[in-house]
């Protein structure tokens, strides 16, 4: 599990924040309705040139 950001920017029930770890994966952070914070991953995907 990812750490989360230090802080939201809150705009209401459902506001998202994607944040980058050190490997390049991706992580979309969603405020829920109760406050909670939960964090859905998005592997890295290498992008072929």
């Amino acid at each position: 599990m990812p750490t989360p950001p230090a802080s939201l920017p809150v705009f209401g029930p459902h506001a998202q924040i994607v944040t980058l770890d050190e490997d390049g994966d991706l992580f979309i952070w969603e405020v829920e309705t109760d406050g909670n914070l939960t964090a859905r991953s998005i592997p890295n995907v290498p992008v072929e040139e």
